[in-house]
């Protein structure tokens, strides 16, 4: 009698997410270099870099803890998103991104929420 055992691990993706199939494009020396060069300034890999910026037109870096913590203190002290946004140098939603990820309902507390009139159970959000 055979048993399949399970090994542990990560688990098995779907066929529909796993990244299978290889696209390719010549590129310069010089472009190779730009290409790199921007990669690593977002903090990923070219694969990833040129994923992101062929399907979505920009690619989203990794959170640095020390960003993290200084767009919370900025929140804090009450600054504006605007303000935010042109001294720290991001969108709007990548400082959307960052008050999500930090899971502080204080992030959001400058915000008003209220109950929408056509359906209770929808809670509406102004930015």
């Amino acid at each position: 009698m055979t048993e399949s055992r399970n090994k542990g691990g990560r688990p098995t993706k779907p066929d529909a997410e796993k990244q299978s199939l290889t696209v390719r494009f010549r590129v310069t020396p010089c472009q190779m270099e730009i290409l790199q060069r921007q990669a690593k300034e977002n903090g990923c890999t070219l694969s990833e870099y040129a994923r992101g910026m062929t399907l979505n037109g920009r690619v989203v870096a990794p959170i640095s803890p020390e960003r993290l913590a200084l767009v919370a203190e900025l929140t804090r002290a009450r600054m504006s998103d605007q303000w935010i946004m042109r001294h720290i140098g991001m969108d709007r939603d990548e400082l959307l991104r960052l008050k999500q990820i930090t899971g502080l309902a204080e992030l959001f507390s400058d915000k008003e929420f209220s109950l929408g009139d056509a359906d209770e159970d929808t809670v509406e959000f102004v930015l």
